[in-house]
């Protein structure tokens, strides 16, 4: 991560997740995360306040879990009952679900401090 504070990210995903730090496989999840938060913020990385930095890392870690909970939700199979009924995993998509709000909530308080453009645009009819 060349402009976040790699530790706050990640601390704030382990906290969200639930996951010991000891049980979490990096890759380059936090990386993807950085440069999904500084690809849609108006100034330069450079330019941030700490408050601003505090937020894109807050903003970061709630990618870093819509992108892990997707993960996670992809690599599951459904499973099939005794009866033979074939489902997927009801509790992975409600994951998903918590995990796309918070990070339209995080990008909600980047718009608000107007760092970023919202992530949905909505379109109204005249």
């Amino acid at each position: 991560m060349d402009y976040l504070d790699y530790d706050r990210v990640k601390a704030r995903f382990l906290s969200v997740t639930g996951m010991p730090a000891e049980e979490f496989s990096e890759g380059s999840i936090f990386d993807n995360a950085e440069q999904f938060v500084l690809s849609h913020i108006t100034k330069a990385p450079g330019e941030l306040t700490a408050g601003e930095l505090r937020l894109c890392e807050y903003a970061a870690a709630a990618v870093a879990v819509y992108d892990h909970s997707v993960t996670l939700w992809l690599t599951e199979r459904p499973v099939m009952d005794m009866t033979g009924k074939v489902s997927a995993q009801r509790e992975k998509q409600d994951i998903v679900r918590a995990a796309a709000e918070l990070r339209r909530e995080a990008f909600g308080q980047l718009t608000a401090a107007g760092l970023a453009a919202p992530l949905e645009f909505a379109f109204i009819g005249v």
